[in-house]
């Protein structure tokens, strides 16, 4: 216990090389991301206008613990409230077990409250589980995930694989005919999409287009923004998509309140556009709760499941401030996350 106070917990100076170097040495011994990302992830360049803080201790010239705190908004049944995402907590194989970890989320906790954060969330790996429960975290939303394998490895079945790409390549002409039309929009649209809309919607994040640009200048992997448009040519669904070498995730979808079926027509677009892609072989989707949309993944052949960890949740003020209910219904998806 001496030992861990002595101890102290700083701010990442981004204009150190020196602290940066250290830190990111940890983080590259704990994980298997590139430098770019690590650059990206914690704006080291300076880059974007995003509010989040880097955590750090350092011992001699070592950086022997981290932890990453995002700051973003989540607006619930028209009240915004600010919240804080964990990620990265990384602390050094020789500095385990002095409880450096359990003092660095207590720091996330004690900063929230100066700088007017509500909750603090945190995906938490198997790892993390335990020393966050410890601290008060509270279990709440399962995520689970939707997928549709679109070519088959079996050299039985690679005709069907053949057939099928001829087939959605001859839908894929003729998905922009009818009376709605997906088209690909950019992120200005996107974003006026979000904000034209935000009566529409009972719980969404709050996505600034500097945070959403940071989100999507990801080193890795490249992303493609579609839409689709009613027969006035109003836009009434929205999707994000993740390209991979083999997969295509679908990272964001909004739709508004009784245009369901608007989604549906962009799920019908990807599942077309992954067949014309020789190189896809799955599409996947991560999201927080799937009542409201079930049936639009069912009519389009994703198969549902729940994915086995939960989010972990901790108030910064003594009193709960909103149903559990509604968190428990919130959009989240990976690109509300920095995973």
């Amino acid at each position: 216990m001496e030992k861990e106070s002595n101890y102290i917990i700083q701010l990442l100076d981004k204009s150190s090389k020196k602290e940066v170097s250290m830190f990111l040495e940890l983080l590259q011994s704990n994980f298997s991301k590139s430098t770019e990302y690590y650059r990206w992830k914690h704006n080291l360049d300076k880059e974007y206008e995003v509010e989040e803080y880097t955590f750090c201790i350092y011992d001699n010239k070592l950086c022997v613990a981290t932890i990453q705190m995002i700051v973003n908004k989540i607006v619930i049944s028209g009240k915004e409230w600010r919240f804080a995402l964990l990620c990265d907590g990384a602390t050094h194989k020789d500095y385990r077990r002095y409880g450096l970890f359990e003092r660095m989320l207590n720091k996330c906790v004690s900063h929230s409250k100066i700088i007017d954060v509500s909750f603090v969330y945190s995906t938490g790996n198997e790892k993390s589980r335990r020393a966050l429960m410890k601290l008060g975290y509270q279990d709440f939303f399962s995520t689970f995930k939707a997928q549709k394998r679109i070519r088959f490895g079996h050299n039985l079945l690679k005709p069907i694989n053949i057939v099928n790409s001829i087939i959605y390549k001859i839908k894929g002409l003729k998905i922009n005919g009818s009376k709605t039309s997906v088209k690909e929009i950019d992120l200005v649209d996107y974003h006026a999409f979000i904000n034209s809309n935000k009566g529409k919607f009972d719980i969404y994040f709050d996505k600034s287009l500097s945070h959403l640009k940071w989100r999507l200048d990801k080193p890795e992997g490249e992303y493609t923004i579609l839409g689709t448009y009613d027969e006035d040519q109003v836009l009434r669904a929205a999707t994000v998509l993740q390209l991979s070498t083999s997969k295509i995730y679908i990272i964001d979808f909004l739709f508004t309140k009784g245009h369901s079926h608007h989604m549906n027509k962009l799920l019908q677009y990807i599942v077309d556009l992954a067949w014309r892609n020789k190189g896809v072989k799955h599409i996947n989707v991560i999201r927080n709760n799937f009542d409201e949309t079930k049936s639009v993944f069912n009519e389009n052949g994703f198969n549902l499941s729940q994915h086995n960890i939960k989010t972990l949740l901790k108030y910064v003020g003594e009193n709960k401030l909103f149903l559990d209910s509604d968190l428990k219904n919130m959009h989240y998806m990976r690109i509300d996350k920095n995973e």
